[in-house]
């Protein structure tokens, strides 16, 4: 199993409802920062211009299990990894844990389209992964 990349954060005030709880929806956020700070771990970025294009990754699917919440000031960990990649997409995999803690807060995953951006009608057009970008990928694999 290849290591997950490890994003450390802290809920703000703005991310909870009433009774002090993380909204659920913020759980989506989360997921797409630690995605986005993987990314530049390793050198990448979301958006990327290559000599012939620039290569995006928008979202195609994303869902998320809920466990245990998270409360406003909580420190948290989310563990990233590439489960599944495929010729022109990703599936990332998220694990939501307390500092030192085994039993997850909660588990999602985003699935990502490698897409060239062009203009007008034809503005996005699926495209197999730049090697540039698997080969950096390749140790996030399960």
């Amino acid at each position: 199993m290849a290591d997950a990349f490890i994003y450390r954060r802290r809920v703000q005030f703005a991310e909870t409802d009433l009774a002090g709880i993380v909204h659920f929806s913020r759980f989506f956020l989360y997921m797409e920062e630690a995605e986005h700070a993987c990314l530049r771990s390793l050198g990448l970025c979301v958006h990327t211009k290559t000599p012939d294009a620039v290569i995006s990754f928008p979202r195609v699917g994303a869902q998320c299990d809920y466990r245990q919440a998270l409360r406003f000031e909580d420190e948290f960990e989310v563990h990233v990894s590439v489960a599944e990649r495929k010729a022109k997409s990703i599936s990332w995999s998220f694990t939501f844990h307390l500092p030192g803690a085994e039993a997850p807060l909660a588990t999602g995953s985003i699935t990502t389209l490698c897409v060239r951006m062009g203009k007008g009608a034809d503005a996005m057009q699926a495209t197999d992964i730049p090697p540039q970008i698997t080969g950096k990928l390749d140790a996030l694999t399960d």
